[in-house]
């Protein structure tokens, strides 16, 4: 097995260009398409405390993965001050009030797992991926405001 089998493999595995959508599928992206239309013109006034970024930051865990900007969460962690919190703070509430993401928040760091047995192809591992540490904090802010949070039963995972 060499790189290019598992680069194939995953670009495979993770795009759906190749495929024609289910019916089910398209469905869905017409109802998707039709609350973007409703609620286009609603303003949000969400937004985020210095309080909440330095929550979720001094709850970072400690010894994980770097994503691909190699920023562990041990240096945000143990370097937070006033400065960095109120800079954070002030960048995640512009994402929020632009509506624009920064594009490296789309990129992660696959790799592959070995499943149990003989590993024969790319198809033997699972995919693990690996976010920026600074997307990870924005999305846990997120998931602070989502009210169908409270909704997800606590077996949910995956």
């Amino acid at each position: 097995m060499d790189v290019t089998e598992y680069s194939q493999y995953y670009k495979n595995l993770f795009s759906h260009f190749d495929r024609e959508n289910s019916f089910e599928h398209n469905l869905k992206k017409q109802k998707v398409n039709e609350y973007l239309l409703e609620i286009e013109h609603q303003t949000y006034n969400c937004q985020w405390a210095e309080i909440d970024v330095e929550y979720i930051i001094k709850n970072l865990e400690c010894k994980k993965a770097c994503g691909f900007d190699n920023i562990p969460n041990e240096m945000l962690k143990y370097g937070l001050c006033e400065n960095l919190i109120s800079v954070l703070t002030c960048f995640f509430n512009k994402i929020l009030s632009t509506g624009f993401v920064p594009a490296d928040f789309n990129v992660s760091i696959v790799s592959p797992i070995p499943k149990k047995g003989v590993m024969t192809g790319p198809d033997d591992s699972r995919p693990i991926s690996v976010s920026s540490v600074f997307s990870r904090i924005f999305e846990s802010l997120m998931l602070t405001k989502m009210e169908v949070i409270t909704q997800i039963h606590p077996n949910q995972f995956g």
